[in-house]
């Protein structure tokens, strides 16, 4: 899940003037895949290898060293079956709607979401126990208006977590979320929202793991100079929390 965090900067002279205003986060905990991504600021973090980095929730702490700047995100095996609705929509369960594949897919053939009932219609999966907690996993799906026009769509599950929302237009976009691995156990819903009758498509739904951080991110290793992606302390910090940051001087 994206989080608000600010980040405190104890900087040696050299960067006695840097700051950075409140930015999101996604931070990956788990051994040998520790990485922040996505922060959504330009970060000079070539500037900080080898810096400590203490990420906490208020109570909780890991701490951990910058180990490389992020080149781009990678993704692994997605853990979505039928996600491409190739030739039908079996492993998926309807919600309020009838469901087809059916030709003119972002790529083959994608879903149809024909409304029968309610203000959300839509399709579900359920992913318990195939996430690995303390990874982060991009959520992603598809989407293209039918027949009810252009109108709300929504990415989440049925704990009550939003991946994310947008309104769906007359071509493919995607609708993309990040969270952390324990946040998806359960049902991952997409949904058509509204009362309207009529259709909404979608096509492509992945959810994957970051492997490794984007441009605005960096990979985090136990020891300066060490090659081994993890933290070097971690007393249990919620990876559903609100984040403090703290690069500490040289």
């Amino acid at each position: 899940m994206s989080k608000d965090l600010t980040l405190h900067l104890t900087m040696g002279p050299e960067f006695a003037s840097a700051s950075f205003a409140t930015v999101t986060l996604k931070v990956a905990t788990v051994a040998g895949g520790a990485l922040l991504t996505n922060l959504g600021t330009s970060i000079p973090w070539g500037s900080y290898i080898g810096r400590k980095v203490t990420v906490s929730d208020g109570t909780n702490t890991a701490v951990g060293y910058v180990g490389a700047v992020g080149t781009g995100e990678t993704y692994g095996t997605t853990v979505v079956t039928n996600g491409g609705f190739t030739t039908d929509v079996a492993s998926w369960n309807a919600i309020d709607a009838t469901l087809a594949s059916i030709a003119g897919g972002q790529s083959g053939n994608c879903v149809q979401v024909t409304r029968t009932a309610g203000d959300l219609q839509g399709l579900y999966q359920n992913f318990t126990g195939a996430m690995t907690v303390g990874a982060v996993y991009r959520v992603q799906v598809y989407v293209k208006s039918g027949t009810s026009g252009n109108e709300g769509c929504y990415s989440g599950n049925l704990a009550g977590m939003t991946t994310a929302t947008a309104t769906s237009s007359a071509v493919w976009t995607p609708l993309t979320g990040y969270v952390n691995g324990v946040e998806v156990a359960g049902n991952w819903i997409i949904a058509k929202q509204s009362a309207t009758a009529g259709t909404m498509l979608f096509d492509e739904a992945s959810i994957q793991r970051v492997l490794t951080p984007d441009a605005t991110g960096c990979t985090i290793v136990s020891a300066p100079g060490g090659a081994t992606q993890s933290w070097a302390s971690n007393t249990g910090i919620d990876p559903t929390a609100t984040f403090t940051v703290t690069i500490a001087e040289a």
